[in-house]
């Protein structure tokens, strides 16, 4: 066990407000008003200092006492970015190595220290899943009536569709390679929208399961998140948030049956209709290279990147080149203008096996984790709690596909934040959790 007690402070501020400030603070500073231009200049250091602010607002609220799996989980998120530290003595970047390395773990590691420390986790995660689906519900009104009705203009040297509000200009970049239009909202490109959208849409279903919206309400905010999505003609973001729906679904059925199937049918009435009108929208212009282009199976040229990074991971398998550097190291030299996309294989090429296992051990441990909780919150009768954890789960298993054609973990990006949150979360021994308190293994000091 690992014990730390701090001076009693003057007061006290609960870790819930520092996690909600990193969280929403690093979102809200994802956005791009214009193509290629963040929504303020500097946005990497302003993100870092409201990530750091989350935590040292709450810093003497912070106990170090930990013990089994949240032991564990921070055990090896420590040896993973010590590792990524030591990869820069063998890279030819390594200044940029040690930065990388920084600015993705740290705070990462002051999220889950925040949640292991959080008394009312449960609750914390609906307060994020309302300002998650607000935000996504924002995303995706403004992509799809800026697509509507914006003017076509290119801004920054992209085809765009614009509003103007007076001084304010707002603008998503609307990619049209083979013409198919793609929609990107205030991020910068459609498989980034999606990927904010495949968590929004899961945190839609989840509260209105626990009873936190109304029917009325999620018919309005799900089929427009779902309509976004589909504009975004993004297939690995589309194919995990059709897998995600499925396993949620599932694992939701035996407590929440009744509310499933008042839903089910205005819902595949409404996403039919928007994904027809998708493929209406789709099919004009080039059909053979467009809407079909984009349900084959190419990967979009990420091949040559993946042979590239499998080739370097051959040669330093335990090594790699570098956190972070892969694509100084390895892409731009060979002429490309994309990265692994793939994270799995961008942590092999880059920390080499041991970092891949270390990565992949927490993952397994957050979805052993929140199974067993699950399974308890199920024979408890804790509808709220088993709700909010298959959206945990659900969540963490959707991102492995995804992450097989993004490589936003681990990286300086909200994802990762944002996975640090749900593997904390998942792992979190809820035992001070006061919406348990009526449950017999609580009064019994059970600890998951």
């Amino acid at each position: 066990m690992i014990s730390l007690r701090y001076m009693q402070p003057i007061f006290r501020i609960d870790p819930r407000y520092g996690i909600l400030l990193s969280i929403f603070g690093t979102a809200i500073l994802s956005i791009y008003p214009e193509p290629n231009t963040p929504i303020v200049p500097f946005t990497r250091i302003i993100t870092l200092a409201v990530q750091a602010l989350g935590f040292l607002i709450v810093l003497p609220s912070i106990k170090l006492r930990f013990k089994g799996i949240p032991l564990f989980i921070l055990l090896a998120w420590l040896g993973l970015f010590l590792w990524s530290l030591m990869s820069g003595f063998w890279t030819f970047l390594p200044e940029l190595t040690f930065q990388r390395a920084a600015i993705t773990f740290i705070p990462a590691l002051s999220i889950l220290l925040l949640v292991y420390n959080d008394s009312k986790p449960i609750e914390t995660f609906w307060n994020i899943a309302k300002g998650m689906v607000a935000f996504g519900t924002f995303l995706s009104f403004f992509a799809v009536f800026t697509y509507i009705f914006g003017a076509t203009a290119v801004v920054h040297g992209v085809t765009a569709r614009v509003l103007n509000f007076g001084p304010i200009k707002l603008a998503q970049t609307v990619f049209d390679p083979t013409g198919l239009p793609r929609i990107s909202s205030l991020t910068p490109n459609p498989n980034g929208l999606a990927s904010w959208l495949i968590i929004t849409l899961m945190m839609t279903v989840a509260l209105y399961l626990a009873h936190r919206i109304s029917s009325k309400v999620f018919l309005v905010l799900w089929p427009l998140q779902a309509t976004a999505l589909i504009l975004t003609f993004s297939r690995a973001g589309i194919g995990v948030a059709i897998v995600a729906t499925f396993l949620f679904t599932y694992l939701s059925t035996q407590n929440n049956l009744v509310k499933l199937k008042k839903i089910v049918r205005p819902v595949l009435a409404i996403t039919g209709i928007f994904i027809i009108m998708g493929f209406l929208l789709g099919m004009h212009g080039n059909l053979q290279n467009g809407f079909l282009g984009r349900l084959s199976l190419s990967s979009v040229g990420r091949e040559s990147a993946w042979i590239i990074a499998w080739r370097s991971f051959s040669k330093l398998p335990l090594t790699g080149v570098g956190f972070g550097v892969s694509y100084e190291a390895l892409f731009r030299p060979a002429g490309l203008q994309i990265t692994a996309h793939n994270a799995y294989l961008s942590v092999l090429t880059e920390i080499g096996l041991g970092g891949l296992l270390l990565f992949i051990g927490i993952w397994v441990g957050a979805l052993i984790a929140s199974w067993r909780k699950i399974s308890l919150f199920n024979k408890l009768g804790l509808t709220d709690e088993s709700v909010a954890m298959i959206t945990v789960f659900t969540l963490l298993v959707s991102l492995i596909p995804h992450q097989m054609f993004e490589s936003l973990i681990p990286r300086f990006s909200f994802y990762t934040l944002f996975w640090a949150y749900l593997v904390g979360l998942a792992t979190h021994s809820l035992h001070r959790d006061s919406t348990l308190a009526g449950s017999e293994n609580y009064k019994h000091g059970y600890s998951i």
